[in-house]
């Protein structure tokens, strides 16, 4: 059995529920008066596993059943829409779910509610059912995760009103409470991870983020560890992370940000060694990348801690300031030719030492 899993991390919450708040208040600005959203529907697994959602023990072909209790929290009746939504590793890691329908023929499409919608009196309950059916051909065993969500959209949005000039716009943001669903397929299964070529980008030109491709080519959920080692092309690294990463499900990847905070690398080639893993023998990749003058940020105090000297430039690129050198040998070279003329021109004619006269 696996680690526990977990929803991504607050601060992605929190984003999202910014988002969510700003597009509200922008449609209520708009439209004049949008109906907010109510409280997020109270949702509980009937015999769930040890971690508080439902896990499952089951070979290819089985089925089961299980149940989760919705109940209604806020003030008034409400209506709670039911669905089987996939999930994925969020990009900082933790689980995200996805959207109803977008499952295909993932472990989403494992599951089959006994009701789509549940119509409840404030404070009220109710056990809805599912079915969980393992298809009989499975290319690997180990763990596969799902959700139910629970949806409480809010009531529709008004119309712009009279003088808004067919300007606005009303949107009808919806709360939803998710829990996970995994099934444990038993047999052999593999683990490990893949790192790719990392790369460099600029956020919002305040910051600079080094971007690491990962996948897992495990089949069990997992939460490792990586570590990171950055330094110019051909020299010793100036940088070092060590970051605990949250869920990362099997047969996932994504593309991890490592932010560089106030320390910014100066345009050059620049090397990156990533390991990734749970314990014992981590997988490490090491790549290259270029940090060009697009990558350049302030960060908001407006005192960069540059780091060290770039390295040679990588083939094909050349750096900003590589022809100073050239310029200056160029320079000299000119001087030179220039002291040369005025020298020769200091003996031209008139001035030029006379020949010996031969008497006869």
């Amino acid at each position: 059995m696996g680690p526990p899993i977990r929803r991504a991390g607050a601060w992605a919450r929190r984003g999202v529920a910014a988002a969510v708040a700003a597009a509200w208040l922008a449609g209520a600005t708009a439209a004049g008066a949008d109906p907010a959203p109510g409280p997020a529907p109270g949702v509980r697994a009937v015999d769930p596993g040890p971690h508080g959602y439902f896990e499952f023990t089951a070979g290819p072909g089985a089925s089961f059943r299980g149940g989760l209790v919705v109940t209604n929290t806020g003030p008034a009746p409400a209506r709670y829409l039911l669905s089987a939504v996939p999930a994925t590793t969020s990009p900082a890691t933790g689980v995200s779910y996805g959207q109803p329908g977008t499952g295909g023929s993932g472990p989403a499409g494992w599951i089959a509610l006994d009701a789509a919608a549940v119509d409840l009196a404030p404070g009220a309950s109710t056990t809805v059912g599912f079915a969980v059916h393992v298809p009989a051909v499975l290319a690997r065993r180990g763990d596969y995760v799902a959700g139910i969500a629970v949806a409480a959209p809010a009531p529709p949005a008004q119309p712009p009103g009279p003088g808004s000039g067919g300007t606005g716009f009303a949107i009808s943001p919806t709360v939803r409470s998710v829990v996970a669903v995994v099934v444990h397929v038993p047999g052999p299964v593999a683990g490990g991870f893949a790192i790719g070529a990392a790369s460099v980008s600029a956020v919002q030109g305040i910051e600079q983020v080094v971007d690491v491709p990962m996948r897992s080519v495990g089949d069990l959920m997992t939460r490792p560890q990586a570590t990171f080692a950055l330094g110019p092309c051909g020299a010793a690294p100036v940088l070092h992370a060590t970051r605990q990463l949250d869920t990362f499900l099997p047969r996932d990847a994504i593309v991890y940000q490592w932010p560089l905070g106030d320390d910014v690398l100066r345009e050059g080639c620049w090397g990156v060694r990533v390991c990734l893993g749970t314990g014992g023998q981590p997988q490490c990749a090491a790549s290259q990348f270029a940090v060009t003058s697009a990558a350049q940020v302030t960060p908001i105090g407006g005192r960069p801690h540059w780091l060290g000297r770039p390295g040679p430039a990588l083939p094909g690129q050349v750096e900003r300031w590589a022809w100073v050198p050239l310029l200056g040998v160029v320079v000299l070279l000119l001087a030179a030719l220039l002291r040369r003329r005025r020298a020769d021109d200091g003996r031209g004619p008139g001035r030029h030492t006379p020949l010996p006269v031969s008497r006869a």
